[in-house]
């Protein structure tokens, strides 16, 4: 199967945005990191019931629980953003893809105070109070009922250090 490489540089260039899965995940993110709009809908719009999500410390959920799980994990972010450095993704067959990402996640804190500085910039020039590495392993099917371009999200593999944000959310006290 082909594989192919981006090196968007923090950003989603339209190079990125060609591929069915990323333009998925930009959405994705747009939904449900930073206006959190998706949180709101049945996980089953964006991702398959039986989506699996593997946390960063090995914890596995599966469908509703999971869902549910990666609403949590942003209980103490206002608003979050990915910015990617490199991808990776593979046709599967079937017409879905599997893939890696690797880059930063940028966080601003609930509660925060207004007007702080914002220490952490963005590909898009944003400011955010902190950018910890990351890395998102995905798989993707082909589902038409999928938000953008006929796909949803089965997997997702998340790994970096939490310990920075749980930091700044205790400071923050959330």
């Amino acid at each position: 199967m082909p594989v192919t490489a981006y090196h968007p540089n923090n950003g989603w260039p339209p190079s990125l945005l060609a591929h069915p899965a990323m333009s998925f995940m930009h959405a994705f993110t747009l939904a449900w990191c930073e206006a959190k709009t998706a949180h709101a809908q049945p996980y089953t719009e964006w991702l398959t019931s039986d989506f699996e999500l593997v946390s960063y410390d090995g914890h596995a959920f599966v469908g509703e629980a999971a869902a549910k799980a990666f609403i949590a994990s942003m209980k103490h972010y206002e608003k979050s953003t990915v910015g990617m450095d490199v991808v990776y993704m593979e046709d599967t067959e079937g017409g879905g893809y599997e893939g890696w990402a690797m880059g930063r996640i940028y966080v601003d804190f609930a509660g925060g105070e207004e007007g702080r500085e914002k220490g952490f910039v963005d590909g898009q020039g944003r400011g955010w109070d902190v950018a910890v590495p990351r890395a998102y392993g995905c798989t993707f099917v082909r589902d038409e009922s999928g938000p953008v371009g006929g796909v949803k999200l089965s997997k997702m593999v998340v790994v970096g250090d939490f310990g920075v944000v749980a930091k700044g959310a205790a400071k923050r006290g959330n």
